[in-house]
């Protein structure tokens, strides 16, 4: 399984597709989504930091992550990742660098 740290990694670098369990309805769902602070409108280094640090403590099994394809903050568990693809620069659909669980 991959863990917390390389996925928040990735994220901070670029955009991913993550496709996970959703633990409303069991229904799989593909999230493009990133931490980037210049890939989110209106957030400043430091915000970020704190949202990441909040949603930790909380629950060290939940990610927060900026939807790039709605524009908003978007959460899901890392339990129930079943696909990560890291740096999907422009939403390609390529497998390459695939990390699965």
């Amino acid at each position: 399984m991959i863990s917390r740290e390389e996925i928040l990694e990735n994220l901070k670098e670029g955009t991913c597709r993550v496709t996970f369990k959703k633990v409303t309805d069991g229904k799989y769902r593909i999230l493009y989504c990133t931490l980037l602070p210049e890939n989110i409108p209106h957030v400043e280094e430091d915000k970020l930091m704190l949202l990441e640090i909040l949603s930790a403590q909380k629950n060290p099994n939940l990610l927060v992550v900026w939807d790039v394809v709605k524009s908003d903050w978007r959460s899901f568990y890392i339990n129930t990742i079943f696909k990560f693809v890291p740096d999907t620069d422009k939403f390609q659909s390529d497998t390459k660098g695939v990390i699965t669980k």
